[in-house]
């Protein structure tokens, strides 16, 4: 299987998420989710230094993991 065919099929069934998307789920810059990254707090896919996508289930444990809890509309 090539590399692009992996991607693929990763975002195919696993779902990948921009740094940018992450960023605006998180309400964090992108500057922070490279920081979380860094961390080692996201499983990331890198095609090269400017295309990196995080896989979403690890989205989804990081915000499990950190007491995150969702608000309803119109709660602060």
């Amino acid at each position: 299987m090539s590399d692009s065919s992996t991607i693929f099929e990763l975002w195919k069934n696993e779902g990948l998420l921009s740094v940018k998307n992450v960023a605006l789920i998180l309400k964090i810059s992108s500057r922070s989710v490279y920081r979380l990254i860094d961390n080692g707090k996201f499983e990331v896919v890198s095609l090269s230094p400017r295309k990196t996508y995080i896989l979403e289930k690890s989205v989804e444990v990081f915000l499990r993991n950190s007491g995150y809890k969702k608000k309803d509309v119109g709660e602060k």
